[in-house]
């Protein structure tokens, strides 16, 4: 059995976790589906550092750009296909990716936000392909940019994958479920996860809760998963030994939720993937300690070589003199390791250099964290320098912060709807300013409810506002702090957070 420390991110801007629909489009509960990929770490061909191979024009990089993924495609009872990518932009403001799978049509990514190429990014765009146009045994994955780019288009391939879904009725594959946690069972700091897949060669466990966005769309609620030269990492865990798969659950960096769902990709031995039915309503608790999230407010061009240093805000609602400690995690790459500051107080060196990728994560000690944090906005800071520079992949850097607080987890509420999907992949609520008056922009084109609640929920003020228009809250009454902004137009819920400070 693997135990895994399941990291939760992130950091709260000044004024953003506003809700998106997950670009990282993914198999549900389920499904049943086969993955074919190819990576130039493990098929050769790379010309780039990390482990890449360069799609664009200049240094080596061609465009358009094929792959062959590995293995014999099975396309008997497919009811489905799709190409989804590893890849990264390394000069930025290279625009116009497309993919196709052998002869068929150019079909372009939904991007996460309009602006998404002038951001550093790393990201898993998926591109749903013609059925007719796959083919049984081997097929190739093409890519192309359009241009731009500083100083010529250039994106970097980490992998390419192309996925068939099959009918669960027809396809064989081997029957499982999560047997253990129960649905609505609350968790503590650990979470023995079990899943009987009898005839399965390996179990990886995953959740679907608020989270670090390793995935690189800015959405923090959503199955989290990512892939790594082919590689499914940042999942909850993965065992090989059965019938009994198991990992534990390291929740204590992951934030306080309720309506988590868990779920489990089951491996048979000819390459078939199925995906279990959920185990919802799962409630993550600690007697002992709250834990929180904060979005970073994202960057535009955030490469230290052009930009020079670059900050970033976040809130923080908690009070610092209550920090058990904390975690900034922050992804890029480049030939150089920036300087972090935060708040004034230099953390360390991002990990990578070297043109290769970094993941990394700053633990702050409790003493540390306390003299550095602040309640409402803080802001960290990457210091410039390097040839190429330091890439800070989109949404930026994350932190996640631990603070002690007596809960009775016993008594948690179940929600009973899906969790509050908190990104920065939509921009239909833009803040003007703060203070006597909350003053803000509604860009949706369907009229719905404006609120203001405190942390925990308690509503503090609400209006109706109609499509498109700019409206304010008086908050002269109002204590300064953090407080949740929430649009409401029909199905879908934007949240942010913000500071009232006079």
């Amino acid at each position: 059995m693997r135990s895994i420390t399941c990291t939760r991110s992130a950091l709260a801007i000044l004024a953003v976790i506003s809700m998106a629909s997950a670009v990282f489009a993914q198999p549900e509960p389920g499904d049943v589906f086969k993955e074919y990929y190819h990576s130039c770490k493990v098929n050769g061909g790379c010309n780039c550092g990390g482990d890449t191979k360069r799609l664009g024009s200049g240094y080596g990089a061609v465009s358009p750009l094929s792959f062959t993924p590995t293995g014999d495609v099975d396309i008997t009872g497919a009811t489905k296909a799709e190409i989804f990518i590893e890849i990264t932009e390394c000069h930025e403001g290279t625009r116009g990716l497309q993919a196709k799978v052998n002869d068929g049509t150019w079909i372009d990514p939904v991007l996460p936000v309009s602006n998404f190429y002038e951001m550093a990014h790393f990201w898993f765009p998926v591109f749903p392909v013609d059925l007719a146009d796959v083919k049984e045994g081997q097929n190739t994955i093409t890519l192309r940019v359009s241009g731009g780019g500083s100083p010529t288009p250039q994106m970097l391939v980490v992998g390419t994958h192309l996925r068939v879904y099959y009918d669960p009725a027809s396809k064989a594959h081997i029957d499982a479920g999560i047997t253990a946690p129960a649905p609505g069972e609350a968790t503590g700091k650990e979470c023995n996860l079990v899943c009987s897949a009898s005839g399965a060669t390996k179990v990886e466990f995953l959740g679907l809760y608020e989270g670090v966005n390793w995935e690189g769309d800015g959405d923090f609620t959503q199955w989290h998963y990512t892939y790594f030269h082919g590689e499914f990492e940042r999942h909850i865990g993965t065992d090989s030994v059965g019938p009994d798969f198991q990992v534990t659950w390291n929740t204590e960096w992951v934030p306080d939720q309720t309506g988590a769902k868990l779920a489990a990709r089951v491996h048979g031995s000819d390459g078939t993937i199925y995906m279990t039915e959920v185990v919802d309503n799962i409630q993550i608790c600690r007697p002992d300690m709250t834990v929180e999230l904060g979005i970073p407010d994202p960057m535009e061009g955030w490469v230290t070589r052009n930009s020079g240093d670059k900050t970033q805000t976040f809130i923080l609602g908690g009070d610092p003199a209550d920090i058990l400690g904390a975690t900034v995690f922050e992804r890029g790459w480049g030939d150089y390791n920036p300087e972090l500051v935060l708040n004034g107080t230099v953390l360390g060196r991002s990990a990578g250099g070297g043109y290769n990728f970094n993941f990394t994560e700053f633990a702050i000690d409790a003493a540390k964290a306390r003299s550095i944090f602040k309640s409402g906005s803080n802001s960290i800071m990457m210091k410039k320098g390097g040839h190429h520079g330091h890439e800070a992949y989109y949404p930026g850097m994350m932190t996640v912060v631990q603070f002690s607080a007596s809960n009775d987890c016993a008594n948690i509420a179940v929600s009973a709807k899906e969790p509050v999907r908190r990104g920065i992949a939509k921009d239909n609520l833009r803040i003007m300013s703060s203070g006597n008056t909350l003053a803000f922009n509604v860009l949706s084109d369907r009229a719905g409810t404006i609120s203001l609640a405190t942390l925990n929920g308690i509503e503090v003020a609400a209006k109706k506002v109609a499509r498109r228009g700019t409206y304010s809250i008086d908050t002269s009454n109002m204590p300064n702090g953090v407080y949740l902004l929430k649009l409401r137009d029909g199905a879908s819920e934007i949240v942010r957070k913000v500071s009232i400070a006079r």
